[in-house]
């Protein structure tokens, strides 16, 4: 199907979709259709074949538009920016049924208007998951958010779960996505590579490397990233020792400071990394990916109504061996990791039955920034029976202009460390204890609650 020199109606003609405001559903179910893009020599089989020019400028709503097209195999969009509000939700869902077929995705200047909606784009369901193994995204939902004449419009670009539930998704290059002002990220890999695959699909996983290569997503400033990966490489099956998850920066880091760090980063990335799995029943279902670099993920701040976390953040990680700042380390830190406005560390690194060594500067500092509440850090370390070494220091980085101090206050310490049977040293000279109840910590003065951080301890 040739629409390259398609004209719809409008101010430009021969622009897809110059003056066309929707078209929701328009190819859906053209099931023998193989591959969507502009290069009619790209693919031999059934094709739809796009104007060259398409920024869709007037275009509000292609939802569905490549839905249930189960043959596709190569989608290759680019230029498609979208109105103010565009809607690409379900795009293409129930697309990509062809399992043998490398089912490839590229998409560049996508959706780069305000508030526009890509949730759940190639997103599959469990009893219909998409075969996408290869996805490559430049400059894709980058714009911000649109604010109406009333609170209550309040519309950010949306790209939760745009990934989720493609199990053979093996190889992800995205570079400046969801990098409009307080973007939705959350789900965006839920189910990836999960341990429920269907036993006829294993051998689409089986000794293949998963590598994901994270440019510059998710730093225009007030970022939502919950649970992105969650539930997220839990097949035993796949390259473990060649795989990798790693977010990096073109930004440089040394120019963001007190006025402007609104302006990057993220505000909550809560189970960013999640395995749900019943602990009292014995489940063994955990996310086995043992390389995890987010050095290059700028800070989190508060959002207005949202709570930043880190909260259950690489929870049942079981490969994880080592936290820290160097690049051999299994999770990489950024440095510096600018936290002030994180309030909730509750089993950050629970549950991850390998790790041994923790190196995690200025955790504790909201605070320091004047949130009043602390840091709770219930069962952060909880059930890692192998953990040996674990410092939570302070690098002085971090100052609150009112009382010089540069440690915050945990308010919760409970279940801390329980279960790390080879707990060995342990330096929290970086946590204060001062608003720690005192029937919940044995750091704590109940004379005043003084902080009396800094504080070691080893065997």
């Amino acid at each position: 199907m040739d629409l390259s020199s398609f004209e719809f109606i409008g101010p430009e003609p021969g622009v897809l979709g110059s003056g066309t405001t929707s078209m929701r559903e328009m190819f859906r179910g053209l099931e023998k259709i193989e591959y969507v893009g502009y290069d009619p020599d790209a693919h031999a089989g059934p094709s739809i074949i796009l104007p060259s020019v398409a920024d869709g400028s007037a275009c509000t709503d292609t939802s569905f538009m490549f839905a249930e097209m189960s043959h596709l195999e190569l989608v290759d969009l680019h230029g498609f920016n979208g109105a103010t509000g565009m809607k690409m939700n379900h795009m293409f869902e129930g697309a990509f049924q062809q399992k043998d077929k490398q089912n490839r995705v590229i998409m560049a200047n996508i959706a780069t208007g305000a508030g526009a909606d890509l949730s759940y784009m190639f997103a599959g369901t469990a009893d219909r998951p998409l075969y996408i193994k290869d996805v490559s995204l430049v400059r894709v939902g980058t714009g911000d958010f649109i604010e109406g004449t009333s609170a209550s419009v309040h519309i950010p670009t949306d790209l939760s779960y745009l990934f989720a539930n493609c199990p053979v998704l093996t190889k992800v290059e995205l570079d400046t996505v969801g990098s409009g002002r307080e973007a939705v990220l959350s789900h965006m890999f839920e189910g990836t590579a999960a341990h429920d695959i269907d036993a006829r699909d294993e051998y689409l996983l089986d000794g293949k490397a998963i590598t994901y290569d994270l440019t510059d997503v998710g730093i225009g400033g007030l970022a939502q990233m919950d649970f992105m990966f969650k539930d997220a490489f839990t097949y035993d099956g796949f390259d473990i020792a060649n795989s990798y998850v790693r977010f990096a920066t073109t930004l440089d880091l040394s120019v963001i400071n007190e006025e402007n760090e609104h302006s990057y980063g993220a505000s909550t990335m809560r189970g960013m990394f999640y395995c749900d799995f019943d602990i009292e029943a014995g489940e063994t279902t955990r996310n086995h990916m043992a390389k995890i670099d987010i050095s290059g993920l700028v800070g989190v701040q508060p959002l207005n109504g949202i709570d930043s976390s880190l909260a259950f953040m690489f929870f049942g990680c079981d490969n994880i061996e080592t936290v820290g700042y160097n690049a051999e380390s299994s999770v990489v830190l950024p440095s510096p990791w600018d936290i002030r406005g994180v309030i909730s560390m509750t089993g950050m690194f629970a549950f991850c039955e390998k790790l041994t060594n923790v190196d995690f500067i200025d955790a504790c500092t909201s605070s320091i920034r004047g949130l009043t509440g602390g840091v709770n850090m219930a069962a952060m370390f909880a059930g890692d029976p192998k953990l040996a070494t674990c410092n939570l220091t302070s690098s002085g980085a971090f100052t609150n202009p009112d009382t010089g101090a540069t440690v915050g206050s945990a308010n919760d310490m409970r279940w801390m460390f329980a279960g790390d049977a080879e707990l060995d040293e342990v330096d929290l000279q970086g946590v204060g204890t001062r608003l720690v109840p005192f029937q919940m910590g044995v750091y704590s003065d109940v004379a005043g609650h003084r902080d009396r951080s800094p504080w070691r301890a080893s065997r």
